[in-house]
């Protein structure tokens, strides 16, 4: 392939890559082919923290700023009086069975 684009890498690529998974998915539900999710690289870095995110996973990083402004929780508290940004993953209570 001579002067491509990277959108015309991934439609060459797509349709293999879903046969392959099927191919191993043992009955359970895969992505149909052309539904694969784009997620521009700092949109992916700040929800996820990472290039290639597991969309499994259904907690996202979160700016958490708000709760500490004016709190006098200290470094906290300083970075967001000072502008800047304070981001956290949530971990949602644990119920014990």
């Amino acid at each position: 392939m001579s002067f491509v684009t990277q959108d015309d890498v991934f439609r060459s690529h797509r349709a293999g890559t879903v046969g392959r998974i099927r191919e191993f998915a043992n009955s359970r539900t895969v992505t149909p082919a052309g539904e694969f999710p784009r997620i521009p690289y700092k949109e992916a870095l700040l929800k996820y923290g990472t290039d290639k995110p597991d969309l499994r996973n259904p907690l996202l990083i979160t700016d958490v700023g708000a709760h500490f402004e004016g709190s006098g929780f200290g470094l906290f508290a300083r970075i967001v009086a000072g502008g800047g940004v304070v981001r956290a993953v949530p971990a949602p209570k644990h119920r014990r069975p």
